[in-house]
């Protein structure tokens, strides 16, 4: 199971409802996710960067970072706020932009 944390939906409004992203990472773990998912989508989606931080030191399982990455430091950025892996969304990157990325373990 992947477990999605999106502080806000623009249809549903606060999902997090004030619960702390780090504490409610932990409870997703205890129940069984083998995966979290962390929206960084500030605007629409109230998340950020420094939340998937915090939600990745709070637990030991992978962390993937949603978003809609457009550039290579994003990726770099992300692997540094301890991300195993980000979300590519091809519908939103140049071909220049994705001809020049390469994948890296």
């Amino acid at each position: 199971m992947i477990a999605d944390i999106k502080p806000v939906s623009p249809r549903d409004g606060d999902l997090v409802r004030k619960r702390d992203p780090a504490e409610l990472a932990k409870a997703l773990e205890r129940a069984g996710a083998c995966v979290l998912s962390v929206v960084t989508e500030p605007l629409h989606f109230g998340g950020s960067i420094q939340m998937l931080a915090e939600v990745a030191r709070s637990v030991s399982l992978p962390v993937l970072r949603k978003d809609f990455i457009s550039s290579p430091e994003q990726i770099d950025e992300s692997q540094e706020a301890g991300a195993s892996s980000v979300l590519l969304i091809l519908a939103t990157i140049t071909e220049p932009l994705l001809a020049g990325w390469s994948v890296r373990a």
